[in-house]
């Protein structure tokens, strides 16, 4: 058993956990006092976190988010593969933050004004 920092994906901030011999992590949320479970699972070569972990965060599917952004879902997958939408996989499912989402599509609603010439004097 030993003390590691870990980062949140979502805000940046570091916190202390403690990294069991088995590869689990169990760290506090500093907020809420609740323990956060991490588990390693090698057949896919991920960590896991439980999804209730990001229950701070308001997160979509990849579907929400393609008919939010009116495009195919595996465009959507695709711009989280790439890190324009911000995205957890805590189990099997993908989800992405709803503020990438929206920030996405304010970037791309900007993009299209622009290069129509719409708000340019």
């Amino acid at each position: 058993m030993q003390k590691v920092m870990i980062t949140c994906p979502f805000t940046g901030l570091e916190f202390e956990a403690v990294e069991y011999a088995d590869g689990r992590f169990v760290a506090t949320n500093a907020i809420t006092g609740e323990d956060l479970y991490i588990s390693y699972n090698p057949a896919i070569d991920r960590y896991l976190v439980d999804k209730s972990a990001f229950k701070h965060v308001k997160l979509m599917t990849l579907a929400e988010a393609a008919e939010e952004l009116r495009v195919s879902k595996a465009y959507a997958s695709m711009l989280a593969t790439r890190g324009e939408l911000r995205a957890v996989r805590p189990g099997a499912s993908v989800y992405v933050t709803q503020d990438s989402v929206l920030c996405f599509k304010g970037r791309k609603h900007k993009e299209e004004r622009t290069s129509d010439g719409a708000g340019v004097d």
